[in-house]
């Protein structure tokens, strides 16, 4: 009823609308294609850089491409980058990897919101279904693909996700959308912003949406429907001439359905189907303070405390994270040759668990502590066409130990039309809580007199020997400015993995007291391989009215295992993997206020998935009546009526995605 009254309400503002007239921001598709290389990005440096200037393979999506590709969620704008596979298991959870490694628990991708890092200690990823803010309020996403270790640190192996939402200056007045479809039973955004004083802007925001399930397998109601509400602040202060403020913070509750899973058990009926909403609630505060030192030199310190509460009722488990981290930066110029970027940090890591009758923690609290520092020396041996910088980050965490990250990157840019660059980069993933503490019962083998008249029960088990993964990475890049309407993005890689995670057999015991044979599973680094692939992007304007944008991806894995290893994964971990990916977008303008988009996605056979190839095409009819008012039509996964994007999960259940529609109303006032 909130979103019906909400749409009959926009419907009966147009006069008002008309009346007020906010001045528009240019996007960054508006852009002529040769101005795109000029755009600014800090991931790379942490600090504002050309994008052309920037010796890294990195995509960026901006709003515009954000409201264009119709994406409701942050997962589905990744969709468009080049070297990432996205892969959506149900209604509310995906795999999402860079490089290959992918898997619902992938772990070797680091992502950040506003500089707050959203992965979790538990098993070293990301819990996508809570990464969500307004979609409107994001002002871009950069994505590398490669290490970002020697900045951000442990977990930046394959990648760094950086997610930027809009300064509080830039949204000011309101805004409200509205949507519903076929699948969508209703979602609500509303935003507004202002002045606080002479010298500060704020916003606050408020969404919620109620999504349908996906069917299963037998066509029926796989019970993943998806609820959420969350809201939030920002408030941007000039403190003075140099100095400036941001405070920001977010709450929000989850509910996500799952299709049924097994549990298992060491005694009848040895397993039983559990079904059941996972709960989760957290909230976040921001606080980042930056000086001007000089013209070319600056201070900042950022500080965040983070919650996490996850549980399912019907299990009785539970996960509650808490971190508290703080971050110092400086960064400046010798002379006219060299810029030095430093700083450290240190996170506090709190974990307290309940155990269900087949998961536990063990111990169930504990306490984690990483300190950081770091070093970046970016040199200029010849002005304006060669620029070296060698950097490292040293960490050291309880448990794990010192660990050293280095990168050496070369950026040769013979003019403002083509550069390229080359890099050379170690960097780890430190172990999970999962592979340190769990214990978890994977599988139990009911009893086969005369030769096994016990059950046999497979339990997997933290180890607390468990050490860093590890990669050195190799990338060579191209980028060129063909013609004023034609961009091109080149990035070739090899990385080579040491010390990957395997799952190791331990002997088996008979427990005739407790009825059972305990046959024990353990974590180990016995697994170790290579990658190589290449990722393009193109960027063509046809005319000015129209634009395409597309990327290939290709990439390799080869993994084996060491002497000893009684692993028998390793293939289907490379099978888990498409060789091939293909995307291709274009944004048309229509006379009279009008748009319409398409994105089309293709994905080569996943042979551990069972998973043949497959294409999906997004369609997208938008037109602005007045300029606060915009309405929109999305049809979703057109080229066919169910598809899977994925089969094979620890716990998860995946389901068919279907086709759908969707119908969206905007009002800025």
């Amino acid at each position: 009823m909130t979103l019906w009254a909400s749409l009959l309400f926009v419907g009966c503002l147009p006069l008002y609308a008309a009346a007020h007239q906010p001045a528009q921001e240019q996007e960054l598709t508006d852009l002529p294609l040769d101005k795109l290389l000029e755009v600014k990005v800090t991931s790379v440096a942490k600090r504002p850089a050309r994008l052309s200037d920037s010796p890294a393979a990195i995509f960026v999506i901006s709003q515009d491409d954000i409201r264009r590709s119709g994406a409701a969620t942050i997962p589905e704008a990744l969709r468009m980058v080049p070297g990432l596979q996205v892969a959506r298991v149900d209604r509310n959870k995906w795999a999402i990897s860079a490089r290959g490694f992918n898997d619902t628990l992938a772990n070797k991708l680091l992502v950040l919101m506003d500089g707050r890092s959203v992965y979790t200690p538990v098993f070293s990823g990301v819990w996508w279904d809570t990464v969500d803010t307004l979609m409107e309020d994001i002002e871009r996403i950069e994505v590398i693909r490669g290490p970002g270790a020697s900045l951000w640190g442990a977990n930046a192996v394959n990648g760094v996700i950086n997610i930027i939402t809009k300064s509080a200056k830039n949204t000011a007045g309101g805004l409200l959308s509205a949507s519903a479809g076929t699948l969508e039973n209703g979602a609500v955004g509303l935003r507004y912003g202002g002045r606080l004083g002479e010298s500060s802007d704020y916003r606050v925001y408020g969404k919620y949406f109620d999504r349908d399930a996906y069917k299963d397998a037998n066509g029926k109601d796989a019970g993943d429907d998806w609820r959420s509400g969350r809201g939030g602040f920002r408030i941007d202060s000039r403190l003075s001439a140099d100095d400036s403020l941001t405070v920001q913070g977010d709450v929000f509750h989850n509910s996500d359905g799952g299709a049924p899973i097994n549990d298992y058990y060491p005694a009848p009926p040895y397993v039983r189907q559990q079904s059941g909403d996972i709960h989760s609630d957290g909230f976040n505060l921001l606080s980042r303070w930056n000086r001007r030192l000089a013209e070319d030199s600056g201070l900042a310190l950022q500080f965040y405390y983070d919650q996490n509460n996850r549980h399912n009722p019907v299990q009785g488990s539970r996960f509650l994270i808490d971190i508290v981290d703080v971050d110092l930066q400086h960064d400046f110029s010798v002379g006219d040759w060299n810029h030095i970027t430093w700083g450290g940090g240190y996170r506090y890591m709190h974990g307290d668990s309940a155990p269900s009758s087949t998961t536990a923690m063990v111990p169930d609290e504990r306490n984690d502590h990483l300190f950081s520092l770091f070093l970046q020396d970016e040199i200029k041996l010849i002005p304006e066409q060669l620029r070296l910088t060698l950097g490292s980050k040293l960490e050291h965490r309880n448990l794990v130990g010192y660990q050293i990250q280095p990168t050496g990157r070369l950026l040769w840019t013979p003019d403002n039309k083509n550069s390229a660059w080359l890099a050379v980069s170690r960097a780890v993933r430190m172990p999970s809580w999962v592979e340190q503490d769990l214990r978890y019962n994977a599988l139990t083998l009911p009893p086969s007199p005369p030769d096994a008249p016990l059950p046999t029960l497979l339990r997997l088990t933290g180890n607390r020997q468990f050490h860093s993964e590890s990669v050195i990475a190799y990338e060579l890049g191209y980028r060129a400015q063909w013609r004023r309407d034609l961009a091109t993005d080149l990035a070739i890689y090899y990385n080579d993995y040491k010390s990957l995670e395997s799952i190791e057999p331990l002997p088996c015991s008979a427990l005739p007291a407790a009825g059972y044979v305990n046959c024990p599973l353990t974590f180990g680094n016995l697994l170790y391989g290579h990658t190589y692939g290449a990722e393009l992007s193109v960027s063509w304007s046809p005319m000015d009215t129209w634009r395409l944008q597309g990327g290939y991806t290709y990439q390799y894995m080869s993994l084996k295992v060491k002497p000893g290893s009684g692993y028998t994964e390793a293939a289907a971990d490379e099978g888990n993997n498409p060789n091939n990916q293909f995307f291709l977008s274009s944004s048309l303008s229509l006379p009279g206020n009008t748009r319409f988009d398409m994105a089309l996605r293709y994905v080569g056979e996943t042979p551990t998935q069972n998973l043949g190839a497959y294409f999906t095409l997004d369609a997208q009819l938008t037109w602005k009546p007045l300029s606060q008012l915009e309405l929109s039509l999305m049809g979703r996964n057109l080229s066919s009526e169910y598809h899977r994007e994925w089969t094979r999960s620890f716990a998860v259940t995946p389901t068919y995605l279907e086709r759908d529609f969707l119908a969206t109303v905007r009002w800025s006032f």
